[in-house]
């Protein structure tokens, strides 16, 4: 048995299924493109023993072995019906999204969705993205002023005691809702 991700099949030479795939192969190029039915993504698939199975990972493990634990084969030509086994390497998912189109699109640009320019003072990298600071400020006030009309009763009060009304409250640099009061002491400890 070999295994091709979560499924396992019988890969034999006379075996219909080790001949058929291959059919829908032309070997002529250095791509060797697959002819049968793909995905939406163009990845090549075909049925056997009742399952979908990607021709990609079929081939590799056809003709180089088990697919290694935890790792997806990464299309090095970037040709997604190609199943030529030199074509492909396994890697991990995070690497092999790293090497795909939108991480390489995505780090080209100078500047976030709404303009403001990616520098070192505006940026914040977290998950391994970069966040612009402006915009995250600006989502963090919009999200405390749709709460402060719904404040309930245990919230109408600021933590020294002050009534928050939306007379008397603003937003901090944070977008957290104080009362001017507390607000004007905040100033003068930052």
């Amino acid at each position: 048995m070999t295994e091709i991700g979560n499924q396992s099949m019988a890969i034999a030479s006379e075996s219909p299924v080790f001949i058929e795939p291959f059919s829908h192969v032309d070997t002529e190029a250095p791509c060797w493109v697959w002819r049968g039915r793909t995905t939406k993504k163009g990845y090549g698939v075909f049925r056997a023993a009742g399952r979908e199975i990607r021709a990609h990972r079929w081939s590799w493990a056809a003709l180089v072995g088990d697919i290694p634990a935890g790792l997806v084969l990464d299309h090095l030509c970037r040709n997604h019906p190609c199943v030529n086994p030199d074509h492909l390497e396994p890697v991990t998912r995070a690497e092999n999204t790293r090497r795909g189109p939108i991480p390489k699109r995505n780090a080209s640009r100078n500047r976030c969705l709404e303009g403001h320019l990616y520098s070192t003072e505006n940026t914040v990298i977290y998950d391994d993205k970069r966040h612009c600071r402006i915009c995250m400020r600006k989502r963090k006030q919009e999200h405390h002023a749709r709460r402060l009309p719904v404040l309930g009763a245990a919230h109408s009060i600021c933590y020294l005691g002050h009534e928050l009304t939306t007379e008397n409250t603003v937003l901090l640099t944070d977008g957290y809702p104080v009362c001017k009061q507390c607000a004007s002491g905040w100033a003068l400890r930052a």
